[in-house]
């Protein structure tokens, strides 16, 4: 989305981006979505004169110049091979690739604003407001919201909201205006810097690791190129995004959304377009308890029935069902999806709606938070219980993230502590930290932040529960 308050500096439809090439450089006009040439490269799109953002830029900035390539690339084409666009025959990047989507039309049609039946958290306060208080804090509450201030943790100082890239000729920097938050593309030549706005509209990943960022487009989502990420305190290239590219033609995909909010009205048939009046963001009590309309609409009119009535209540499912109702989002990625996104409700059966591996191998899985489940199945202490599930070590209701003290405890519900083999050298203080020796954080090596002087990859909590000698002696030599 480009706010009215930038459009008349911006060219190519209500959408608008804007290209930029040194004066040697010329497009290859196509009317169309890029298609390939006679050499297997794909043709840059059709672009219109270029609108001017900057001024005139500091004597630093270099004068060397990149080709600039613009791509139209449709949802479809990007799901097919988008790789095509940023990397050459060679491997290497397209410096200055920068990709867009097309217009397309919106949907037709009137939003059903009840349709699916869930409300948001909020609905249930009024009843549960002990419950609330503490869910609001949790990573799965915030692991999406409205983009605002203080939502997105990224700063947007003239020091700190800036990203150069590979390409001495591109670059991205955040600006606020009036309340609206925006990422700024930006192309330099000769001297002047030229560029397009695009609106933050959602903000994913609960900030724990990292944020990403999600635009509107025609009624459909795509993902902003660029990222904050925590631990540096500083804004990246989002996971994937190739460095020296301005890649905004990313479509976001109902499955995505399904672990990072409760609700999206999707509109069949597409790949990315979702009704923009009718989605809750979040994962909201509803995820786990079902939707919650016809349980508030029930106790507004009955309020003296104290059994709940249209609300499922984990606690009385089988430890199937409710390894079920993580898998969802904690199990990999199913290798097919027989119904669409946020159909499935808790207590179905999982199978009815998700193709997941039936065995678990014993080699190494990604330790991404979708992958958390089949590292427990790796674990002798699943293996072995035929009990053991997510809510035995987590309260879904609290945050309790990095309470090392906390997990321990619910470790020793079932192993003593004299068994554990340093108990000789560190007694009763053992009790503190299990989870160091025994969950070692890893490297994820399914999510990378391509930037300057390298592929930054995240460390993550592994759920494989095992006896590891190498995080057993680092956490010896880090004891004071």
């Amino acid at each position: 989305m480009v706010t009215d308050r930038f459009r008349n500096r911006l060219v190519l439809s209500a959408f608008a981006f804007v290209l930029i090439t040194a004066s040697i450089y010329w497009l290859v006009q196509s009317p169309n979505p890029p298609d390939h040439a006679m050499d297997g490269e794909p043709k840059p799109a059709v672009t219109e004169e270029p609108s001017k953002l900057g001024g005139t830029l500091p004597e630093t900035v270099t004068s060397q110049a990149y080709p600039v390539s613009v791509y139209y690339v449709d949802p479809m084409q990007y799901i097919a091979n988008h790789v095509q666009f940023v990397r050459d025959r060679a491997g290497k990047t397209r410096l200055n690739a920068i990709l867009l989507p097309p217009d397309l039309p919106p949907a037709t049609g009137k939003s059903d604003l009840n349709s699916g039946g869930f409300l948001g958290a909020a609905s249930c306060a009024e009843c549960h407001q002990e419950y609330y208080d503490s869910y609001v804090q949790t990573s799965h509450y915030k692991t999406s919201a409205k983009a605002d201030r203080n939502s997105i943790l990224g700063s947007f100082e003239p020091s700190k909201n800036r990203v150069d890239t590979k390409s001495p000729n591109l670059r991205f920097e955040m600006e606020s205006e009036d309340g609206v938050f925006l990422q700024r593309m930006l192309v330099e030549s000769g001297g002047e810097a030229f560029g397009a706005d695009f609106q933050f509209g959602i903000v994913t990943g609960s900030g724990k690791i990292a944020q990403s960022y999600l635009y509107w487009k025609d009624e459909r989502l795509y993902q902003l190129p660029i990222s904050y990420l925590t631990k540096k305190g500083c804004w990246v290239n989002s996971p994937g995004y190739l460095d020296g590219t301005a890649n905004f033609a990313r479509p976001v995909l109902a499955p995505c959304l399904e672990c990072h909010a409760t609700y999206f009205e999707t509109v069949g048939g597409t790949t990315n377009h979702f009704r923009t009046d009718n989605y809750i963001l979040g994962i909201s009590c509803e995820r786990c308890h079902g939707p919650g309309r016809e349980h508030v609409s029930f106790h507004h009119d009955k309020p003296n029935e104290k059994i709940g009535h249209s609300i499922t209540n984990p606690s009385g499912l089988s430890a199937e069902q409710s390894m079920d109702m993580c898998q969802v989002c904690h199990g990999g990625l199913p290798s097919s999806m027989k119904q669409p996104a946020f159909t499935y409700r808790v207590g179905a059966p999982l199978s009815d709606h998700y193709e997941f591996a039936k065995t678990v191998g014993t080699g190494p899985v990604p330790i991404h938070s979708n992958s958390q489940l089949p590292r427990l199945k790796q674990s002798k202490c699943f293996q072995q219980s035929n009990h053991l599930g997510c809510t035995d070590c987590h309260n879904p209701h609290k945050l309790e993230r990095g309470n090392l003290s906390l997990f321990s405890e619910r470790c020793i519900r079932c192993h003593e502590p004299d068994r554990c083999g340093k108990f000789s050298e560190l007694g009763e203080s053992l009790r503190g930290n299990c989870i160091d020796c025994h969950m070692p954080p890893n490297q994820a090596d399914d999510i990378g932040f391509h930037m300057e002087g390298g592929v930054v990859r995240p460390m993550m909590r592994d759920h494989h529960i095992r006896i590891s000698h190498e995080a057993t002696v680092e956490f010896l030599r880090s004891r004071p």
